[in-house]
């Protein structure tokens, strides 16, 4: 997958550069999430001035050093991300929620990848695991017809897609208020 991402940004001109930790950014398109629209907190979490919403810097399991987000993230099924969410408390907050698939794309930087995020506003966000995927829920069901039933929205962020998984699978959360 990643050689598709190469051989579109050869076509286009595009110079690709590695930031400081790992990500692979194009840097003729115009970053979707820039450092100056978060405001950041020492606790390990930042508000989105553009959609007013409260994110964790670190993934569900992990925790805020100051600097970084250390340990590995959890992987949940859906129901245990959203009964978790509901009695998460975090940097003296107890209205923690899974966010729904709309609000977990706004994070999506859509000049990187490996992974799609701005490493900076959201440090250490896995591009590979044991599993092979990085898929983070959202809390968008789907409830298209019965082929569907029991699925729910995920967003890769190693490559930045959006799909729906089997709500019985364990991926990992990043919790919004």
């Amino acid at each position: 997958m990643k050689k598709k991402y190469l051989l579109v940004t050869v076509l286009f001109g595009a110079m690709v550069t590695s930031n400081i930790v790992r990500a692979i950014c194009v840097d003729n398109i115009l970053k979707s999430t820039p450092d100056d629209q978060f405001v950041f907190y020492n606790n390990g979490t930042l508000l989105d001035q553009k959609s007013g919403l409260i994110w964790m810097r670190c993934s569900l399991g992990q925790k805020w050093n100051g600097n970084d987000c250390i340990e590995k993230p959890l992987r949940l099924d859906w129901q245990s991300a959203l009964a978790i969410a509901k009695d998460y408390v975090y940097a003296d907050a107890n209205n923690w929620r899974l966010p729904n698939i709309k609000e977990l794309a706004s994070i999506l930087e859509n000049a990187c990848y490996s992974p799609a995020v701005n490493e900076y506003i959201f440090p250490s966000t896995l591009t590979d695991d044991d599993n092979g995927d990085v898929l983070y829920w959202a809390s968008t069901p789907m409830y298209s017809d019965r082929l569907y039933f029991g699925m729910s929205a995920v967003i890769d962020f190693d490559e930045g897609g959006i799909g729906w998984m089997s709500r019985e699978l364990r991926y990992f959360v990043r919790l919004v208020r």
